[in-house]
């Protein structure tokens, strides 16, 4: 019989994880969604929702890595240590215990709608998903809060898309993307002007008192001073990260809640148990699951099921963030380094090389079937010039 090794969360880092895996060991996937739904890309997702679904949402049957692998829908409700047990409440509410003998946590933040750790189908996250891309669409103008990735990927995205459409971009800081190089920040600063984004730099908005469920009706309220900025529609890319941890013993967890982990990824003084992704407090950006932390704790974990001491280490990650921002365009896809300089792949090279090769094979080890949807460009008579990073 193999080892068990349960895995929860089924995004991107849960899934790369499991990949790497389910050939190994017993591999159960505790997946909230019953699937893999991508929390990036949020500006393609609300701009051209079918190109966002053709890389970043599969049922588990898509995947040829986890044709061995069990996927228990529902979310970690509760968990013994001791007995190496932990609870998975399902859809119905109906409560499911799981042993394990190697534990990996990926269960994520909470950050906004376009991230939660609620229960539910594929097939109502992509209603949901299609429903609010469809709202944005009939909107003449929108307003998105907040400045990070998201925000930024947002702006760009719908104004690229729909350029007769008014969009504003609300910051609260003096730059937009302050994780990436100062060049980043300029060059994304540059294309959004270009486009014809609006922005408002040092500009904090009126917050609602419980967490938007997706975009909102407007206006929205500026501060300080209580300016009104009348649109159609808010999206609100805060970034006000929560992690999924209120299963786990608080001994584990920081003082902000994220899993607390040794380099190798492993959970303090908890041999067997791992914590990966946005969920692990690994350096102060929480970056693992955009710098290989899967990788790690596949190593780490193989080594576990050897009887071994985990050898593989979580390095620290670069100064300043790196890779897309605005996702995959028509005209190519920019990568950025974390020296700020830009790799800009064409259309092409992109489709064939990034998400048919890399994504598809290498990173996911097959997804079948895979059929890319690029982006679409906008009517010939109001395409904006074409923009380079």
């Amino acid at each position: 019989m193999h080892p068990r090794v349960i895995i929860l969360g089924m995004g991107d880092t849960g899934l790369l994880t499991a990949v790497r895996l389910a050939r190994r060991a017993d591999v159960t996937l505790v997946a909230p969604k019953g699937g893999m739904v991508s929390g990036q890309e949020l500006g393609l997702r609300l701009a051209q929702p079918e190109a966002w679904l053709s890389t970043s949402f599969f049922a588990p049957s898509r995947y040829r890595s986890l044709r061995e692998a069990t996927v228990v829908h529902g979310r970690a409700s509760a968990l013994d240590p001791d007995a190496r047990t932990v609870l998975v409440t399902g859809p119905e509410g109906e409560v499911r215990p799981l042993t394990y003998d190697v534990l990996v946590v990926a269960t994520g933040t909470t950050s906004g709608f376009w991230r939660d750790g609620r229960v539910e189908t594929l097939d109502a996250v992509e209603a949901r998903i299609r429903q609010q891309a469809g709202a944005l669409e009939a909107d003449s103008s929108v307003a998105v809060v907040g400045g990070g990735p998201s925000g930024v990927s947002v702006a760009y995205n719908l104004k690229r898309r729909r350029p007769a459409q008014e969009v504003h971009l609300v910051h609260r800081g003096d730059a937009v993307l302050p994780a990436y190089p100062p060049r980043v920040r300029a060059t994304l600063t540059r294309q959004l002007a270009a486009l014809g984004v609006r922005l408002h730099l040092d500009t904090a908005a009126a917050i609602p008192a419980q967490p938007p469920d997706g975009p909102t009706p407007g206006p929205l309220v500026l501060q300080p001073g209580g300016e009104v900025l009348t649109v159609d529609r808010v999206v609100w890319t805060t970034g006000a990260a929560r992690p999924n941890t209120d299963f786990l013993p608080p001994s584990w967890l920081d003082p902000d809640g994220f899993v607390q982990v040794e380099d190798t990824l492993e959970v303090q003084g908890q041999p067997g148990v791992f914590a990966v992704g946005d969920v692990a407090a690994t350096d102060p950006g929480r970056s693992s699951a955009r710098n290989a932390g899967h990788a790690v704790v596949a190593a780490n974990v193989q080594a576990r099921l050897r009887g071994q001491e985990p050898r593989k280490r979580f390095r620290a990650p670069p100064r300043h963030r790196w890779g897309s921002v605005v996702g995959l365009q028509p005209d190519g896809m920019a990568v950025y380094l974390p020296t700020g300089r830009c790799l800009h792949f064409p259309g092409w090279l992109a489709k064939w090389f990034l998400f048919q090769f890399v994504v598809r094979w290498v990173l996911f080890r097959g997804i079948e079937p895979f059929s890319l949807q690029p982006p679409r460009r906008p009517h010939p008579a109001r395409r904006p010039d074409r923009l380079r990073g």
